[in-house]
This record gives structure tokens, sequence and C-alpha cells, in this order.
């Protein structure tokens, strides 16, 4: 009798809305891009061209992002990832991701040039959200994350870093009629370049992330293929050329423990 007075612990079988969300935006994401594919749509057609646009087949690598991303939304799903404080921090942003996503294919049904671009653009800005929340290379979280969660992080960031120095490239050169920022549109690009590869440089040797530096060296080669101009190739090398020393090992990893850091605390005992 007294112990039916007693309130006793229900077992919590709420699930996450994160487990079927998540996977939910993904599908619709894919589901969309490749109607749009089938249907022949281009993304921003009419635009004029830009120094820093890739060949054609280098967007192949959407077919990847995209089974990267059906991978990770089974991975959080599955019950012993449910309770993971991480991923249920980075479903917001991850969500957003595949909602603009979805909106760029739209885009490009409907030849909406200014939406494709602002879908790219707020793309990228989430899927960095969703890099930095995740941790990518900032602790040993085993392979099953690796391959799960932070190689669809890594692969999206990195194509949309450089699918978003393209619509700078575009709303600079064509929609503003404007010079760009560091000088005629060959040094533009140069500079467009070069940044890219600092980007990827930085988390090479901060995060050892292999996989950003190679969708990135990826884009590279096809803005090199489609380009044919003296001051973009030489940046497109030298860019890759350092990539390649980098990745090698030839520059060391920097750690938190920063050499001044080291001396201070070795003064105290």
């Amino acid at each position: 009798m007294l112990m039916a007075l007693i309130p006793q612990e229900r077992p919590r079988t709420k699930r996450h809305a994160r487990v079927w969300l998540v996977p939910l935006a993904t599908l619709v994401a894919v589901g969309v891009n490749v109607f749009a594919a089938v249907e022949g749509a281009q993304a921003e057609q009419d635009r004029a061209p830009t120094l820093v646009d890739p060949a054609d087949y280098a967007f192949s690598i959407w077919g990847l992002i995209f089974l990267a991303n059906v991978v990770f939304a089974v991975y959080q799903a599955m019950p012993q990832q449910r309770g993971d404080a991480v991923l249920d921090r980075v479903a917001a942003p991850y969500v957003l991701g595949q909602v603009f996503a979805t909106l760029f294919a739209v885009a490009t049904l409907v030849d909406s040039h200014v939406l494709g671009q602002a879908s790219t653009v707020a793309y990228f800005a989430v899927a960095v959200a969703t890099y930095v929340i995740l941790g990518v290379g900032m602790r040993e979280d085993g392979w099953a994350r690796w391959l799960c969660a932070w190689l669809p992080a890594s692969m999206s960031a990195a194509w949309l870093l450089a699918a978003s120095i393209v619509v700078l490239a575009d709303v600079l050169q064509n929609d503003l009629d404007v010079s760009p920022p560091v000088g005629d549109g060959a040094a533009w690009a140069a500079f467009a370049v070069g940044l890219a590869a600092l980007v990827a440089v930085v988390l090479l040797i901060r995060r050892r992330d292999f996989v950003f530096a190679a969708v990135v060296a990826w884009a590279l080669v096809g803005i090199g293929r489609e380009q044919a101009d003296e001051v973009v190739d030489v940046a497109i090398i030298a860019s890759l050329t350092v990539l390649g020393l980098v990745a090698l090992g030839v520059v060391p990893r920097v750690t938190g423990a920063m050499p001044w850091r080291r001396e201070r605390h070795a003064g105290v005992h």
C-alpha cells in the first residue's frame, strides 16, 4: 500500500526530435536536388562567368556530400547516439543547412539567381556552425564519429567555402558591376584562391582535417581546369603546393600548449 503512494520514476520514452527531424530534412534536400538534376536545371545558368568558376565535373562532389549526409542522418538516429549532447546541439544548424540546400535546388528549378546566391551563402554559414559544434579534429571521438559525422561536416564546409567565393565574385563582378576589392578580376581570383587554401592549411595544422583540405584541393583543380589565366594558374599551383607540403607533415601540428605556456608551467614546482 505504502509503495503505491510513493511516486515511481517512469522510464524515459521520449525520443529526441532530432532523431526523426534530421533524416527528414536530409531526405527532402537530397530528393529535391536529385529531382532538379534529373530535370536538367542549372544554377545561375544565365550569369556571366568569373575567374573562380570550377569545371562542371567538379560539382559531382555533391553526390558524395549528399551520401555522407544520409550516413550522418542514420548515425545520429541510432539508439546509442540519442543521448549525445553534441548531436543535440548540432541538429539545428544541420537541419537549417538542409533547408538551404533544398532552397538552392528550388532556385535552379524556378531559375532564381538571387535565391541561389542567398541559399548558398546561408548554407555555408550554418555548415561552419555545424563543423565548429561537432568539434571536428579537436578531440578523440573514435572512427565511427569521424566517418559518420566529421567527414560529412568537413566535406560540406569545404565545398561551400569554394561555392561562396564564387557567389561573392559573381556579386562583385556581375551584380554590383564594381571592381573587386583586390584590384582587377585576376588579382581578386588569385586572392580568393589563396584565401581558400589558407583556410585549408590552418585546419590541416590545427585539426589535421585532411578531408577539408582534399575538397578544397578538388575545387582548386576544377578552377584550374576551367580557367585560362596566368595569374590564377600561378595562385592555384602555389596553393596546391603548400597544401601538399602541410599534408605531408612538413609543417607540424599546432597544439593548444604554446611554447610560452610550457615555459611558464615549467617554472612552477
